[in-house]
């Protein structure tokens, strides 16, 4: 089943897409300019959640987090990120990380920045004024810059 709808904001259309199982849709909702995205999990068969934001603007924040699927994150740019995952991978790609902090966490898998192998802990860069946190337990955190 696939499934898009269309929220209007100020910076322009923000669209939010499902692909997955019938009987696991997604719900949204926009409360005071914040967009939540949710969904229950009762198949495993390729879910895929996608919120694609206009080109060139600064989010507020960004908090993505799954407990049984990986978490991607790609081109975004916002003061404070967070992403996680329980039990699969975190990535977040093609980010300006010239003047970032980088919380990097994982329990039982590898940390990678660059494309090197990194210990969990707080790399910062620059001033650090945006405030970048990727965590997993039970997988992989990678993080690559623009």
């Amino acid at each position: 089943m696939q499934l898009a709808r269309t929220w209007c904001s100020r910076e322009g259309a923000v669209r939010v897409s499902y692909t997955g199982a019938e009987d696991t849709p997604f719900e949204y909702e926009v409360c005071d300019g914040v967009l939540h995205v949710s969904q229950k999990q009762t198949s495993s068969d390729g879910i895929t959640i996608t919120v694609m934001a206009p080109t060139g603007i600064e989010l507020a924040s960004i908090d993505a987090s799954s407990q049984m699927n990986d978490v991607n994150l790609q081109g975004v740019s916002s003061a404070r990120t967070s992403v996680s995952s329980q039990m699969d991978d975190v990535d977040v790609n093609d980010i300006d990380l010239s003047n970032a902090t980088l919380e990097l966490s994982v329990e039982m898998g590898e940390a990678a920045l660059g494309g090197d192998e990194v210990q969990s802990g707080t790399v910062a860069r620059g001033t650090g004024e945006k405030v970048i946190e990727a965590s997993a337990e039970m997988g992989d955190v990678t993080v690559t810059a623009l």
